[in-house]
């Protein structure tokens, strides 16, 4: 009967066929001051090691203080590669998450985010002679367009028809009344013919092109596998902040990945993105642990609230 972890429980030790202490699942808080290392866990029944780069406790996490280009990882070895839950808390910020299948500095894997920007720019309302109106601004006028300009080339006739019909308009470009073409739309139904009355210059949309500019704040989730991306998504892009993760989580079966990066700590919130990878004849290590990597804008350094089980 295999043995596995629970969330609840905190951590499993227990003793295999040949007496061998078993570490299936832990907790551990990261909130400690340590020096070199980040030292024993919260639970006390696992003791962290540096792989890659140096990992250690501020007081309220535990903190990477060394360059994010390094790839840098804190792992304690379980004794089971099969993971049910492995998450951490980000704080919000890109770069750091979760390492796995760890052997040593130079085969791995990890989880995590990075932020990125981009500027955008454009145009909207060339504006034009749209809209016309004899006693002032057109009210399509308003808005993104913008603006009203006197137009020298469009003219409105007003067409008097017989029998007291009442008065009809006849927009044209041209300043000489054209009768036959005006009787034709205006009057024909009362019959008679029009007369001109009077002509005026009418008003219509300025020309003028309003343009618009800013930035794109774009996330994404990778998957490393020493120093590579085999995922690379884009998972949210918009034009006023960062989603950052407020945590990450994956769990593994057979050789398939599936990962979730969430808005708030302990996989709170709103599930940001999630996705499932088919690593192929991946070297699976027993190393599990934190990781630090360049997560460009919003760069982060520390994480807390580290949780695994693991099954045989």
């Amino acid at each position: 009967m295999p043995l596995m972890g629970s969330r609840g429980g905190g951590s499993i030790r227990g003793f295999g066929r040949f007496g061998k202490n078993i570490l299936l699942a832990f907790l551990d808080s990261l909130s400690r001051t340590t020096s070199g290392s980040l030292g024993t866990s919260s639970d006390g029944k696992a003791e962290w090691k540096n792989i890659r780069g140096t990992w250690q406790g501020n007081g309220s996490a535990g903190s990477s203080n060394a360059a994010a280009s390094g790839n840098n990882i804190a792992v304690v070895d379980l004794d089971a590669t099969v993971i049910s839950n492995l998450q951490v808390d980000t704080g919000n910020t890109s770069g750091v998450g979760l390492a796995f299948w760890v052997t040593d500095a130079n085969n791995w894997w990890a989880s995590t985010t990075a932020n990125s920007t981009s500027a955008y720019s454009y145009s909207t309302c060339t504006g034009g002679g749209s809209g016309l109106n004899p006693g002032g601004c057109p009210g399509s006028c308003y808005g993104a367009c913008g603006g009203c300009n006197q137009s020298s080339s469009y003219y409105v006739w007003y067409v008097y028809c017989n029998y007291g019909r009442g008065d009809r308009t006849w927009t044209t470009t041209s300043n000489t009344m054209q009768v036959a073409e005006i009787g034709a739309g205006a009057c024909q139904y009362y019959g008679g013919q029009p007369q001109s009355r009077d002509s005026v210059t009418a008003y219509g949309c300025s020309s003028t092109t309003q343009s618009f500019s800013g930035t794109n704040y774009i996330s994404n989730f990778k998957l490393l596998n020493n120093g590579s991306a085999v995922v690379d998504t884009q998972y949210n892009t918009n034009t006023s902040a960062f989603a950052s993760a407020g945590s990450i989580a994956i769990s593994t079966v057979g050789n398939v990945i599936t990962y979730s990066v969430y808005s708030a700590a302990n996989k709170g919130g709103s599930l940001l993105h999630t996705g499932a990878y088919t690593a192929t004849s991946p070297t699976k290590g027993a190393g599990v642990g934190v990781f630090h990597s360049d997560g460009g804008s919003n760069q982060g350094s520390s994480v807390s609230n580290f949780n695994v089980t693991a099954v045989i």
